[in-house]
């Protein structure tokens, strides 16, 4: 029953605080009542006695009417600070008609006054420390005036018969009580509003948390979706076109992005307009809009514009209105590579769909996904041009440097021509590229009826085309002075072939390269059995009856040089089944794997000795497959530092 009339006076009584201020305010109106009522009856017969009554009336119904329009504030302040004053008056109009002549009822109106005084603390509390100061000033006043407001109607305590002597301590002590109450319950308030403040913070932060989480949660769905579509788009086994269906399903299928299960891919062609690829929902695009140019409807301004559109309404930026379209709207998003537009992503929201950031995010996130894989298919296709145009070219540098090659090849003597000039022979020739700037040559010459032959190698500056291109001129040389000096001595040839390198590269002095040529020359005239041999860089080796040989070469390249000195010559006296060596550096600076020292190390001289001394247990006729193998086993992997060349002969 009392919670009917409550919810009659204050329908928004949904706490237990609210349901005891409820009843705060309803006991105060039955106080204003009962002495308003009181009043009436006590002042029955006196002159006026209508007109207080009806004054307290009047103020309990404007209060009543105050709580029923929901202006609070009103109702407290009335419902604060009437029911004392109703109090204080209804206690003096009794006692001057007779009513309560002792001290104990002198003292009940006041003990009731000062009760009332919670009334403000209580309904406006510290929270509103003004509203409850106020209420509380005009109630404090008739009580601090209490005895001096009957005193004013004639009523004193030394008028009253007994209890008098008692009075002042007992107002003290009441007065103790009550303040102490009132303290009290400020304390509580006090206390009470950090603890509302500490759980109203708690429940902020964990509000906050929460949506926070599920910020979380919904960005980490949209990342499993675009994870997704960067899995689609990975897939290089599927044409563009299907890539692009499988995105859109994949894009409309996400609930949280409200979009309308509709939307369009196009691509843009090379002539700059848009051309549809694939469409979800829309198939009367398929005609209307399978080919959209610059600055038509909403795709193609967004071609122009390269920026992002939002429309919630078709208006009259839509230029092209299939038969049936329903009313809608749009989100518009480029596909682009840089500031490039590679095609447009368009999907269908319902008429009025507010702008939402986090759409458009995700769709710009779609399409920088889709315009990667549009732009690897162009990629790929460029590669593959530029791979036709490089497999033609390639394929016309092989062919001329495989002709080189047998152009170079044809300058060298061949196995056939070293038979016809020596007892036994052999050459190994490799290459570090295609032509080499090694070579070998033999010839032979006389002069004065007597006959010599010459033979040894050389290693121009460089390997490869440049270092072929040496290797030619330099044969034409050598070749040039053993002929034009024949009968020469190796040394004074060495001279000649350096002076004709400097002339050949003095043309322009400012220009000159330090190009240089290392070689092994020598002559034997067989009447005698007398090898003579001289050497710019590159030595001689002789193995004879196991024992290794060594003629060192002059430490003097054939070319410009800083400092210029004589090439030494050796004149040796050759004997039954010597093996004469020449080679090339390339040899001994070939990398290879040492078992022994668990790393790659270069062959060195030392090796290249070791070698040539454990072949003179094998037949001559073996020497060469022997040494193609070491080498072959030497290297395996390893890419060949330099052009590699020996010549090997039995005179």
């Amino acid at each position: 029953m009392l919670d009917n009339l409550l919810g009659f006076l204050l329908p928004n009584l949904s706490t237990p605080k609210r349901k005891a201020i409820g009843i705060l305010y309803l006991y105060n109106i039955i106080v204003i009542l009962v002495f308003t009522f009181s009043l009436f009856f006590i002042w029955f017969n006196a002159r006026d006695a209508v007109l207080l009554p009806a004054f307290f009336l009047v103020i309990f119904y404007f209060s009543l009417y105050s709580i029923y329009k929901k202006n609070y504030t009103t109702a407290k302040y009335i419902l604060s600070v009437v029911p004392v004053y109703a109090v204080v008056i209804t206690s003096v109009v009794a006692k001057v008609n007779g009513f309560g002549n002792n001290v104990i009822m002198y003292l009940t109106p006041r003990i009731l006054s000062m009760a009332l005084l919670l009334t403000p603390i209580i309904l406006f509390s510290v929270k509103h420390k003004k509203e409850m100061f106020f209420s509380f000033l005009w109630s404090l006043i008739p009580i601090i005036f209490f005895d001096y407001i009957h005193h004013l109607w004639g009523v004193d305590l030394e008028n009253l018969p007994v209890g008098v002597s008692y009075y002042p301590l007992l107002l003290f002590f009441l007065s103790c009580f009550f303040i102490t109450i009132y303290v009290s319950i400020l304390l509580l308030q006090v206390v009470n509003l950090d603890t509302i403040a500490e759980r109203e913070n708690a429940e902020f932060t964990l509000v906050q948390k929460s949506l926070a989480l599920s910020k979380k949660n919904t960005q980490l769905e949209f990342h499993a979706h675009l994870f997704k579509i960067l899995q689609i788009t990975s897939r290089y086994d599927l044409p563009l076109k299907e890539v692009f269906k499988e995105v859109l399903t994949e894009l409309l299928k996400v609930q949280k992005l409200g979009l309308d299960k509709k939307g369009v891919i196009f691509i843009k062609k090379e002539n700059g307009e848009l051309e549809l690829v694939t469409q979800i929902g829309a198939k009367i695009l398929e005609k209307s809009c399978a080919i959209v140019k610059e600055g038509e409807c909403l795709c193609g301004k967004v071609l122009v514009s390269k920026e992002n559109m939002f429309c919630n309404k078709v208006g009259h930026q839509h230029d092209i209105v299939p038969e049936g379209m329903k009313p809608h709207g749009h989100y518009v998003i480029p596909i682009k590579n840089r500031n490039e537009v590679l095609g447009i992503i368009n999907v269908y929201i319902k008429v009025n769909e507010p702008f939402n950031n986090v759409v458009e995010q995700y769709l710009h996130a779609t399409a920088d996904i889709l315009a990667r894989r549009i732009q690897a298919d162009r990629n790929v296709k460029q590669i593959e041009e530029q791979k036709g145009i490089i497999s033609s070219t390639l394929k016309d540098v092989t062919d001329s440097l495989n002709y080189a090659m047998l152009l170079q090849s044809s300058l060298l003597p061949s196995q056939i021509t070293l038979n016809k000039l020596f007892n036994k022979s052999y050459f190994m020739y490799l290459p570090k590229d295609v032509v080499s700037g090694d070579f070998y040559f033999a010839h032979k010459t006389g002069r004065e009826g007597v006959e010599y032959k010459y033979f040894g190698i050389g290693d121009c500056t460089g390997h490869g085309i440049p270092g072929a291109f040496l290797s030619v001129m330099s044969i034409e040389t050598v070749t040039q002075v053993i002929f034009d000096m024949p009968g020469s001595t190796p040394e004074k040839l060495l001279e000649a072939m350096r002076l004709k390198s400097k002339m050949r590269f003095a043309t322009n002095v400012e220009t000159a390269r330090n190009d240089m040529l290392d070689m092994a020359l020598c002559r034997y005239q067989e009447e005698e059995k007398e090898l003579m041999y001289a050497g710019a860089n590159l030595d001689l080796y002789i193995v004879r009856k196991g024992e290794l040989l060594k003629y060192r070469g002059t430490r003097n390249p054939i070319g410009h040089y800083p400092e210029e000195v004589p090439y030494e010559l050796y004149t040796i006296k050759v004997e039954e089944d010597d093996n004469i060596y020449l080679f090339s550096d390339g040899l001994n600076d070939q990398f290879g794997y040492s078992e022994e020292k668990k790393r790659y190390v270069k062959l060195k001289r030392k090796g290249v000795e070791h070698l040539l001394l454990s072949l003179q247990n094998e037949p001559f006729e073996k020497h060469k497959t022997l040494l193609y193998s070491y080498i072959l086993n030497w290297k395996k992997d390893i890419l060949a530092t330099d052009d590699i060349t020996l010549l090997c002969v039995q005179v």
